[in-house]
């Protein structure tokens, strides 16, 4: 996903899910920075060291999504996310 927008423009594979709505089928996700260990924003998994939490929230469609892969719990013994609170 790409959040354009000024300087803190940045493209994140990464996410939060912060609610499901049964109902309308629908989930608000808040957008994770993934950056590397210089603290520079990286596409590279191979290159990820931190996930750092942003106030940029999108709502998305639940029908939409074919599959959402969860991390190895390798690769999180790796990186350091920010807690979500």
């Amino acid at each position: 996903m790409y959040l354009g927008g000024g300087v803190s423009h940045f493209h994140t594979s990464f996410f939060r899910i912060i609610h499901i709505n049964e109902k309308t089928c629908c989930a608000k996700i808040s957008l994770l920075r993934p950056l590397d260990i210089h603290g520079y924003i990286t596409d590279s998994i191979c290159d990820l060291a931190r996930l750092e939490r942003t106030n940029k929230c999108v709502e998305v469609d639940l029908n939409c999504f074919c599959a959402v892969q969860c991390f190895d719990v390798d690769l999180l013994k790796k990186i350091e996310i920010e807690p979500k609170w």
